[in-house]
């Protein structure tokens, strides 16, 4: 049986040897943070999160495989890398090939192909929950290797349709780089979440692929109760007029340089404060 996140840190936290408070200082993440994760608070979603818990796991002295179990705990996309369900069936529905069944909570999801629904007479995956709990996530999904994506803007897209989905379903791309567990691009269209229930329609990431990368990995996930279908899907290089959706860019409006450090400048004036 999986361990919780506050079960894995407890056991880590007292191997380690380490008083909190110093472990915080060494992570970069806030003491009432690892309190509240302690706890058995869950981490909520952002785009630094993988890379919080990769120092996290280097303070702690984790192996590897401890880390990939930190990261599965935690709920984070970047964790699910390993097909923790070997049987290729699930609920009469097959994985394709190539595609494998992961997530934070995989079992909560029937996921496979829907022989029972096409999208312009082309075969459809479905991912679509079984459980009456939604602790987490599932994923179908698969990784590859740069290839003749190096140093390229590439773009994942698949036609999709959803049903009654509570919480929330996406695409998700994600850039791999050297380094254990940190991401160097992803995407996974939180801001742009699919909800509720629609009708077959075209989404897509589109990411740059530096060329230090080392793998990419991609799939559709579903949070929460539901239904999300995926058809017709590309993996293809566009150009830069192609705009990304990385959600580890930084904000667009972030100043160059400090500004307004005498508080001379009123709102409405040079911009500030305008609509």
């Amino acid at each position: 049986m999986k361990q919780s996140l506050s079960d894995l840190l407890l056991q880590w936290v007292k191997r380690c040897n380490l008083p909190v408070g110093r472990i915080s200082k060494q992570a970069a993440i806030p003491k009432q943070t690892l309190f509240n994760w302690l706890g058995g608070r869950m981490p909520r979603w952002h785009p630094q999160l993988p890379t919080d818990l990769a120092r996290l796991s280097a303070t702690l002295g984790l192996t590897p495989g401890e880390a990939d179990e930190l990261l599965l705990a935690a709920g984070c996309i970047c964790a699910v890398d390993t097909p923790y369900l070997k049987d290729p069936t699930m609920k009469n529905l097959t994985a394709p090939r190539g595609w494998f069944r992961a997530g934070s909570h995989p079992k909560q999801y029937d996921m496979g192909l829907d022989p029972s629904v096409c999208c312009n007479e082309m075969a459809t995956a479905l991912v679509r929950s079984c459980s009456n709990t939604s602790d987490g996530f599932g994923t179908l999904m698969q990784s590859c290797k740069t290839g003749a994506f190096a140093d390229t803007r590439v773009r994942f897209s698949a036609m999709t349709r959803t049903q009654g989905v509570d919480e929330w379903a996406g695409l998700w791309l994600r850039i791999d780089g050297p380094i254990q567990g940190e991401s160097l691009n992803f995407d996974n269209m939180q801001d742009r979440a699919l909800r509720g229930t629609s009708g077959w329609q075209r989404h897509s990431v589109t990411l740059d692929v530096p060329k230090e990368t080392t793998k990419l990995a991609f799939g559709v996930l579903l949070s929460g109760q539901g239904s999300v279908w995926i058809a017709d899907v590309h993996m293809e290089t566009v150009g830069l007029d192609v705009p990304t959706t990385n959600l580890k860019l930084d904000e667009p409006n972030i100043p160059e340089a400090p500004v307004n450090l005498a508080f001379t400048d009123k709102p409405g004036h040079h911009g500030e404060g305008r609509e």
